[in-house]
């Protein structure tokens, strides 16, 4: 049955822990696409031979964006300490990254772009988006934070101009960055949202103070 492109998203990537392969239930990684109406299936486009059924996994865990309270963070502060070979009743525990949500500013529409700050898990493909200060303290290794347990980089990313080329530019910083840093799961983490903060930048654009001199 043909479907029009645009009542399907195509070229998705899950790393795995999304969906399940409905007939098998076997977690399910590689490509798929999903139709207008939630249907998921394996495979890049709707016209791949041997397509199947995906279903979602589903899961009941903590809001990821929530940052856990001072009591959990200082057990797992304790638990990694004492893993580490450190003292577990210190008072003082190593901070965790939080969640940041990104903000672009009048100036970035401006400039187009805007650069957003991100950590993955050493050991896991955990994504989390940070502010500019705790990347910096991860980067440089500030041991209030617990530094060795992520990987910090950044990512350009297009806000404004045409819809398409912006796209297919955010598409393509994703792929180049977790090449750079040997990750997958960077797009899944970001929802596959290629034009997120794209906007008519008009209403973004502070006014000039030039006055305006008629003679």
């Amino acid at each position: 049955m043909y479907i029009p492109k645009n009542r399907v998203k195509e070229d998705l990537y899950t790393p795995g822990g999304e969906y399940i392969i409905s007939s098998t239930r076997v977690v399910y990684v590689g490509f798929y696409h999903k139709l207008y109406d939630g249907r998921v299936y394996t495979g890049k486009t709707s016209t791949e031979a041997n397509k199947q059924v995906l279903s979602p996994i589903v899961k009941h865990k903590t809001n990821p964006y929530f940052p856990p309270s001072e009591k959990t963070q200082r057990w797992f502060n304790g638990l990694y300490t004492t893993l580490k070979g450190g003292n577990p009743n210190d008072k003082q525990p190593r901070k965790l990254p939080q969640y940041y949500p990104p903000r672009p500013t009048a100036n970035d529409y401006k400039r187009e772009e805007f650069v957003r700050y991100f950590v993955v898990k050493q050991n896991e493909d955990i994504y989390l988006e940070i502010d500019k200060e705790t990347y910096e303290r991860i980067v440089n290794q500030d041991n209030e934070w617990v530094w060795e347990m992520y990987l910090p980089f950044q990512l350009d990313w297009f806000i404004r101009g045409d819809e398409e080329k912006i796209k297919n530019a955010n598409k393509n910083l994703i792929s180049i960055k977790e090449k750079r840093i040997n990750r997958r799961g960077l797009g899944a983490y970001l929802k596959f949202d290629y034009i997120q903060f794209f906007n008519n930048p008009i209403s973004f654009i502070e006014p000039s103070n030039t006055e305006e001199v008629t003679g």
